[in-house]
């Protein structure tokens, strides 16, 4: 897949320009994604539904990659940020705004992650996430991730959402959520100052009327929460309210409940055994995974370490009382349901986004 990627970036980046940058790449996970960075302008909208219907027909067509954007924006046109949001939403796209991971250069795994970008182009791609800085290298304004605005606009289109704030990394954990820079920043929709200082004052008034309608009339028709946009039209525009990751993620839907009931009514859910197994067998599977988990808690606190560092005993452990293979013949089952709910869904998505794009 990366030399797929790399024949193919020169179709994508060719719409990069003055607005917004629109190109294919690869994410952290090596896994193939739709790039847009910068301001939001007229005519960005047609880059990036070109750039989504090349990837489509010359990339997910012939792969298991899956049609994702990322996002890094300040906002930008909110008339084309929305229309580039229904377009997320009717190719049931998945669109990621991921911050940063910032570290200092003392760090271990600042060493670990620039010796590893020194290999090449794909260790670059795998730790492009990460931000090494010093006290003669400060973190800038261009090294934290942002999706402000109408960004945001754009972000609440898509069917799967991924936040990520950017964040501190010390001592191999990251670090207390207070000192996290949020990506996410909300405030009312507004003209540039141009073009609205020109207007008289009726005329400025019935064309903010106008925007706010445009705004909250897709905010209602892609299902936002009143929560949302009550506190997105609290901000002035001259403002910028900062949402911490996790309290943006309570106020949107991560899943859309129409894009989850239509996966169900197709291929029904991912299981855990309790609908598929029998209620004795569930029990039996629950029971050995109790097991291995006190398991774990013991050899934790005889040698040390984390759960991290038992793996091998979830995947191989099987306590005295239990049977080996019945275990397996469970887990079985219920991974043979999972993988074909997974085929399902992603075979389901995948005809609809070609179907889509095949005009």
């Amino acid at each position: 897949m990366r030399i797929v990627l790399t024949l193919f970036v020169s179709i994508f980046m060719s719409s990069a320009g003055f607005s917004a940058e629109v190109k294919v790449g690869n994410d952290e996970f090596n896994k193939a994604a739709i790039f847009i960075t910068g301001k939001i302008e007229k005519g960005d909208y047609v880059k990036v539904k070109k750039a989504a219907k090349n990837y489509v027909n010359l990339i997910l067509k012939d792969s298991d990659e899956e049609l994702k954007f990322i996002l890094n924006s300040e906002g930008g046109d909110v008339e084309e940020a929305i229309k580039i949001g229904m377009l997320f939403r009717k190719s049931l796209s998945q669109v990621y705004v991921w911050g940063n991971r910032l570290l200092h250069e003392s760090e271990s795994d600042a060493q670990w992650i620039m010796n590893h970008r020194s290999k090449g182009w794909a260790e670059k791609y795998e730790t492009q996430n990460n931000v090494i800085y010093s006290e003669q290298r400060p973190i800038t304004e261009q090294d934290i991730k942002k999706c402000y605005s109408a960004c945001v606009l754009m972000l609440l289109g898509g069917t799967q959402k991924q936040i990520s704030d950017n964040h501190y990394w010390i001592d191999g954990f990251r670090a207390d959520e207070s000192e996290d820079i949020p990506v996410i920043g909300l405030h009312r929709p507004y003209f540039t100052k141009e073009q609205y200082a020109e207007l008289g004052a009726h005329e400025a008034e019935a064309a903010y009327k106008k925007l706010e309608k445009l705004v909250r009339g897709y905010l209602e028709e892609i299902g936002a929460t009143q929560k949302l946009i009550d506190r997105m039209f609290k901000s002035a525009s001259n403002e910028i309210d900062l949402v911490i990751d996790s309290e943006f993620r309570d106020m949107i839907n991560l899943e859309e409940p129409f894009y989850n009931e239509w996966i169900i009514a197709r291929c029904g859910v991912f299981d855990d055994g309790k609908g598929i197994l029998s209620k004795e067998e569930f029990e039996y599977k629950k029971s050995v995974w109790e097991a291995k988990k006190k398991e774990v808690r013991r050899l934790i606190n005889l040698y040390g370490g984390g759960p991290e560092d038992y793996n091998h005993i979830y995947k191989d452990y099987i306590p005295d009382d239990y049977s080996k293979e019945r275990y397996e013949n469970i887990m079985s089952v219920v991974r043979t349901h999972n993988i074909k709910y997974r085929a399902c869904k992603e075979s389901s998505v995948k005809n609809h986004q070609i179907e889509l794009f095949s005009d």
